[in-house]
């Protein structure tokens, strides 16, 4: 048996509207939940990719730099391959070459006997003459080097009376890593 409800015309608008804005929530509620939760996940995974993403844009601007300074000191690294006496001569020609565009004259350049040096370290005798500003001029220029050169000792004095001629005795070395 079945009820049969007379309803008319402002009742049955009334009731199909009811009855379709119930379908409506109850559909729109499944819908807009599984989309909300979707909307959600996308958030956090865009989070998440933002995150990544600047991470990588951090690391990459530590590459650059990285690579920067390994190229700078990738020079220092030349004589890591050579020979001892391969080390010598460019710590020499290095130091002639030094000696030359600072205009500073050298008197005497000799290595040390091998049983003074550490290892992975060469060192040298230098006397030169020059006046005060192309001494401080050589020393500046021997710690600018491409090697790895150090001024051990140095003692400078005067040539003679003049004051505008200076002797300068020092040890160099040269460190190989």
């Amino acid at each position: 048996m079945m009820i049969k409800i007379q309803l008319k015309g402002k009742q049955k608008i009334l009731v199909y509207t009811v009855i379709s804005i119930l379908v409506c929530l109850f559909i729109g509620r499944f819908i807009f939940f599984s989309l909300g939760t979707r909307l959600k996940q996308l958030k956090q995974q865009t989070k998440l990719a933002e995150a990544n993403l600047k991470k990588g844009l951090e690391m990459q601007k530590q590459k650059g730099m990285i690579s920067s300074d390994y190229d700078k000191y990738q020079v220092f690294l030349i004589t890591e391959k050579m020979e001892q006496r391969q080390i010598i001569e460019e710590l020499l020609k290095e130091v002639e070459r030094i000696a030359k565009d600072s205009g500073a004259s050298i008197l005497n350049l000799s290595p040390q006997e091998a049983a003074e040096q550490g290892k992975g370290r060469y060192n040298a005798d230098l006397r030169i003459e020059a006046n005060a500003e192309q001494i401080l001029n050589f020393l500046y220029k021997i710690q600018e080097s491409k090697l790895l050169i150090k001024v051990d000792k140095i003692s400078v004095s005067l040539k003679d009376e003049q004051a505008s001629t200076l002797k300068a005795e020092a040890t160099i070395s040269i460190t190989v890593p």
